[in-house]
């Protein structure tokens, strides 16, 4: 089991560390879906190992969601220090594998995101990434594809953790315009439940409380006057 990073720069020598954690409770550790997520996928890993290569521009990961989503959380080994307020995530949704010529991308959305360091690691440190998607997703199965373009270095970049496991479909990686699977790979991924609608007869109760204690305002003011 491995934690992979692959960053797309053509300018960096091909870079391979490996160590081992010998609590091997990583993703464990570091890793916590937010409160009322409809799909998680936190697995633990024991050794990490990081390539500086050209290989991916976006992975893919399947997802079998309980409900509607909104957001999506996952985790960033950044060995290189390449993350900063100004890079730009991307993630895209399938309604199937994006290797399949019958799928179809349904929503995609790209933005800062927000980055919170989770673990201060002298091989790399590791930052989960919370990104909102901006509309309700009801989507019970598919893809999520995901890339980072780094403003300061003109790259894209992507980083996935690795983990060998029965059940686990394995993620895509796109290069060369054609995707392919990277066999005992998967994320740490998260998605976040949509916000639901209150029901019209909770709209009918804060209209009723909100026209009573108008009403009780302009009679006291009325007595006042």
């Amino acid at each position: 089991m491995m934690c992979v990073h692959i960053a797309s720069s053509a300018d960096n020598p091909r870079i391979i560390n490996t160590k081992t954690d010998i609590d091997n409770t990583r993703g464990s550790r570091f890793a916590e879906c937010m409160e009322g997520s409809v799909f998680s996928q936190i697995f633990d890993f024991d050794g990490t190992t990081q390539l500086g290569d050209d290989t991916y521009l976006e992975i893919a990961n399947q997802f079998n969601a309980s409900g509607p989503f909104q957001s999506v959380r996952f985790w960033w080994w950044d060995p290189f220090a390449f993350l900063a307020d100004e890079n730009i995530f991307t993630i895209n949704v399938y309604d199937g594998p994006p290797n399949d010529p019958g799928t179809n991308l349904i929503h995609t959305t790209s933005a800062n995101g927000t980055i919170s360091m989770v673990e201060d690691d002298p091989w790399g440190d590791i930052f989960r990434i919370d990104l909102d998607l901006n509309e309700s997703i009801d989507l019970s199965f598919g893809w999520i594809g995901m890339s980072a373009y780094i403003p300061d270095e003109n790259t894209y970049h992507v980083s996935f953790f690795s983990h060998n496991e029965t059940g686990l479909t394995p993620l895509l990686g796109f290069s060369n315009n054609s995707w392919s699977s990277s066999t005992g790979s998967n994320n740490l991924l998260c998605l976040g439940a949509a916000p639901q609608p209150l029901p019209l007869s909770k709209h009918a109760l804060y209209i009723s409380i909100f026209m009573i204690g108008l009403f009780v305002i302009l009679r006291m003011k009325s007595r006042m006057g």
